[in-house]
């Protein structure tokens, strides 16, 4: 399946490569990003890795302890949205306009 970042993923994608930069090094960023990559090779082989919100058709992936992936999976098209990357340690209740 194609994978799509839309706007919203990769600002949030930088947004967390900036946090892990001042909170950690160079290295970390590194490792996030491999994380990412290897999330990415495997989305695209089982779409259906992530869980299903109940109220929208997206499905979310915790990819490291502080990092969840918000996506959306277009069967018809052959496509998968990544729409956001959320840092865990933000207010839980700042996600729900996300996956609500």
């Amino acid at each position: 399946m194609e994978i799509n970042f839309t706007t919203s993923a990769n600002i949030s994608f930088e947004d967390e490569i900036e946090f892990i930069l001042r909170k950690w090094n160079l290295d970390e960023v590194e490792k996030f990003m491999n994380l990412v990559d290897d999330f990415v090779n495997n989305l695209s082989k089982n779409p259906y890795l992530g869980k299903k919100s109940n109220k929208r058709a997206i499905r979310v992936f915790v990819i490291s302890k502080q990092t969840t992936v918000i996506y959306k999976v277009f069967d018809d098209i052959n496509r998968i949205d990544v729409l956001y990357f959320w840092n865990n340690k933000r207010n839980p209740k700042d996600l729900k306009k996300y996956i609500i």
